[in-house]
């Protein structure tokens, strides 16, 4: 049963925001200038990714979270690559007699955490086998307490799994080294080089890895408490890593494959610090000016890497909204999803190759929960950011390769992207994100009205809308009900109605824009984007 109020469509208890004619009130008229494609940067298909703490894998072992991750896997044209790492996967061995359970953290308290050391035994590599679209980047554990037999014991087992005992060597994108050795205790740079040519070794030996098969390694994994800040004093950062690792010119150096860092755009403390909130969003997280100063040592890394070596891209293999004491609807709420957008598409602007987003059953910042052992929720759940994921994959697109610039808009709350074909470098795509907060209520929604020129060959421009009629702190349907939903493109997932599978909403109606024409005809079209919106409009 359907029925229509106030523009929103009712179905299934879920709501779906119906794009309405505007009145122009509350409206802000705004140009977006198209640039040339000069300059405009290659988004590699594969640049979205997730990524699974190591100790908590096994939650990840459901039909849930396949779902999931193949909704998304879908619009891409290459595979999805999922990490599994993290603080836990330097403390992590395998027991061959432990068969009970896939995953131990030898803990008094319910809750383990990834800062657990685990056991794991033959099951918890069964989950390797599953996501069969997508490929993986298997952490080696390193941590000060590892001895180099355990770290090859697991990792043969998980490549033996990814990779059905070699039979599918491509499964496996990279073998990352370690886990934010910067903060290693036993060893420094130079301990952690020696160490990782060790692993280095004994995995081409081990996994008969010939030619461009040893180029598989990933270095770095450095903490976002370091990466994220210019002039680090730490003396353990990427570049004061792959510095001396490539001025030897060794046959270490030809392996890597890439680099990487990890990014949260807030780092919160622990309970007894500033629990963060809705009231927080607009100063932190959807604000473009706080994302792309976080984002500046990055792209600065970038282009020393390009200087060092052209073939080792930089990943950021760990990525999250935020981690310490956040509320659900602060980390994982629809005003994440803004943030999401605006970061996902600043980084593929700025050079960096790919980001995994890291996910944790008890994580506020997780795009979904895969089962019932979260404290906040204690249910499988999509969490208000899901929508982001398609919207960032849409973007980049299944078909033509694109290639990506930023439009500077000079404006802390609203950025946009323009999306050229790597071919012709014709416009394909325009992206546009409000982030300004706006929360459900009984005030007129403002929003802006974007202007945009287009070629005269363009005769259809479609848009496509990541939206909530609650706002930011939406939540999706499975934590907040019907009122708390969110969409993208008139799609929605669920727990509790689609098991993740996402479905289109009934009544949903195509957006397609006028395109106007001057005496030149040259064409210009004009699409409202509400506060706490984002758009992609698509050319053709």
């Amino acid at each position: 049963m359907i029925a229509l109020l106030n523009g929103i469509f009712f179905t299934m208890g879920i709501t779906f925001a119906k794009p309405v004619p505007s009145t122009c009130m509350g409206c802000t008229d705004v140009v977006i200038p198209i640039p040339a494609s000069t300059s405009a940067v290659a988004v590699p298909a594969d640049f979205f990714g997730f990524g699974f703490e190591s100790g908590l894998f096994h939650h990840y072992d459901n039909t849930f979270s396949n779902n999931m991750v193949h909704s998304i896997q879908s619009r891409m044209s290459k595979p999805l690559v999922i990490r599994v790492g993290g603080t836990s996967g330097d403390h992590i061995t395998f027991e061959k007699e432990q068969t009970k359970v896939a995953s131990d953290c030898h803990s008094k308290n319910d809750i383990c955490t990834s800062l657990n050391n685990y056991t794991v035994g033959p099951g918890y590599f069964d989950t390797l086998k599953l996501f069969q679209g997508s490929h993986w980047t298997l952490q080696a554990p390193m941590g000060d307490d590892m001895k180099i037999e355990d770290t090859m014991a697991f990792l043969q087992q998980a490549w033996d799994a990814a990779t059905n005992k070699g039979a599918n060597k491509e499964r496996v994108a990279a073998i990352a080294l370690g886990n934010e050795p910067n903060w290693y205790k036993k060893y420094d740079v130079d301990g952690y080089i020696q160490r990782s040519q060790t692993i280095e070794e004994r995995v081409v030996k081990d996994f008969k890895l010939k030619g461009d098969e040893t180029r598989i390694f990933q270095t770095g994994e450095i903490a976002a408490e370091v990466a994220g800040k210019a002039k680090s004093p730490s003396k353990f950062t990427l570049l004061k890593l792959i510095t001396p690792l490539f001025k030897a010119k060794s046959t270490q150096q030809k392996e890597i494959k890439y680099a990487a860092e990890h990014y949260y755009q807030v780092i919160g403390g622990n309970n007894k610090d500033h629990e963060y909130g809705t009231e927080d969003l607009q100063n932190t997280l959807m604000n473009h000016r706080a994302i792309t100063d976080k984002l500046a040592p990055y792209a600065q890394d970038v282009k020393s890497l390009s200087a060092i070596d052209k073939s080792v891209p930089l990943v950021i293999s760990e990525a999250g909204s935020a981690i310490g004491h956040t509320k659900v609807e602060f980390a994982g709420g629809f005003g994440a999803a803004i943030w999401a957008v605006d970061f996902h598409l600043a980084a593929m602007s700025r050079g960096i190759q790919r980001v995994c987003n890291t996910h944790g059953p008890n994580a506020t910042h997780a795009w979904w929960l895969p089962d019932d052992t979260s404290e906040h929720a204690k249910t499988p759940a999509v969490q208000g950011i899901f929508p982001a994921a398609p919207f960032i994959t849409d973007f980049i697109g299944k078909g033509n390769l694109g290639k990506i610039k930023e439009i500077d808009l000079q404006n802390d709350f609203l950025s946009a992207y323009a999306m050229f074909d790597q071919k012709t470098g014709k416009l394909s795509r325009i992206a546009v994100i409000n982030m300004r907060q706006w929360e459900s209520g009984p005030a007129v929604r403002p929003r802006y009205v974007a202007q945009i020129a287009v070629d005269k060959d363009v005769k259809s421009a479609v848009v496509q809308r990541m939206q909530s009629e609650y706002g930011a702190a939406a939540i999706g349907f499975d934590l907040g009900g019907p009122e708390q939903n969110v969409t993208w493109n008139g799609e929605q997932w669920s727990w509790k109605a689609d098991k993740g599978i996402g479905h289109k909403v009934a009544g949903y109606e195509e957006e397609h824009l006028t395109i106007t024409k001057d005496e030149n005809k040259n064409g210009k079209i004009s699409v409202n984007v509400w506060d706490t919106e984002a758009v992609i409009v698509n050319l053709s």
